[in-house]
């Protein structure tokens, strides 16, 4: 998948994303779930993911290198996706700091959300082909993966989230 598809692709994520969060009412969207995150902690940990791979998409290229290390070839979409379903098969969970101890409004999350994924889509823009391939972040699940895994990452865990909030 190249860049493009990648922006068109996390473009689609983020309107059903966003259009999902805003169909609800804010009853709905604060209210506990037995067992299960609330709509509003959903998109709160959403936030808090897409965030700093925006910020780290900002970062100086010859840092990332010196930080993480220079990436193998990259994997496919398919492929990180089933890596991660089976890092959450064996247990795998959110780590504390992008679970939210705080919840805020629903339109504060919303609007939040959408600097979140407009911003990462803005930080694509200095991005060539082969510097995603080349260059890696930190992953706390998947380890150090190339840039365009992250990316890949970035869409199916907002699609994971809002599939299991339009399950329930």
């Amino acid at each position: 998948m190249d860049k493009d598809q990648l922006r068109q692709m996390w473009g689609v994520t983020t309107i059903e994303v966003t259009a999902f969060f805003q169909q609800l009412d804010e009853a709905a969207f604060a209210a506990e779930r037995e067992g299960r995150w609330s709509f509003a902690q959903n998109l709160d940990h959403l936030v808090r993911s897409v965030t700093p791979v925006a910020r780290a998409l900002r970062l100086p290229k010859m840092a990332l290198r010196f930080l993480f290390g220079k990436a193998d070839a990259s994997a496919t979409y398919q492929e990180i996706h089933d890596r991660y379903k089976a890092e959450l098969r064996a247990g795998a969970e959110a780590p504390k700091a992008f679970v939210t101890t705080r919840l805020e409004s629903q339109s504060v999350l919303l609007n939040r959300w959408a600097s979140a994924a407009r911003s990462l889509d803005t930080a694509l823009d200095k991005w060539n082909e082969e510097q995603l391939d080349r260059l890696r972040l930190p992953h706390p699940i998947l380890g150090k993966i190339s840039v365009r895994e992250m990316l890949y990452f970035t869409d199916l865990h907002a699609r994971h989230h809002l599939d299991n909030c339009r399950k329930s």
